[in-house]
Order: C-alpha cells, then sequence, then structure tokens
C-alpha cells in the first residue's frame, strides 16, 4: 500500500486500470476492495478504513460506485 506518482492523470488510469478490483472513490483517490478493512457511514458521507488503518473519504460524486460494489 502507498502512494504512486504518475505521468497519467487519475482519469487515464482509471480506465487501464481492473474496476473490478480498483475503484475510484475520490478525485485524487483510487482503493483496492481486496484491502478494505471497513466502510464507515456518516450522515452524508462513506469513509473506507483500509487494512492499514489509512482512512480514504468517500466524496460525493464516487458513492454509487462504492455502494454498489459494496453493498
Amino acid at each position: 500500500m502507498g502512494v504512486y506518482l504518475s505521468n497519467f492523470g487519475i482519469s487515464a488510469l482509471e480506465e487501464k486500470l481492473d474496476n473490478a478490483i480498483l475503484i475510484r472513490v475520490h478525485r485524487s483517490s483510487i482503493i483496492n476492495l481486496n484491502k478494505v478493512k471497513e466502510l464507515n457511514k456518516y450522515t452524508k458521507s462513506y469513509d473506507v478504513v483500509m487494512q492499514n488503518d489509512e482512512v480514504v473519504r468517500v466524496s460525493r460524486g464516487y458513492m454509487d460506485n462504492i455502494k454498489r460494489l459494496m453493498f
């Protein structure tokens, strides 16, 4: 796990990745679903807690992606 730098924009990377495993949850974040520890729901948002205890915020625009895949 970690932060990776790329010359590609995140949209270009998103198109190249396997969207059954790696999904975009924020304009600057793509997560591996196999590394998700828990999903916390708040009033109008979600936080994804990864296995390394890093917390990734799910933005409103990507909530449908996470709901469709997790529930």
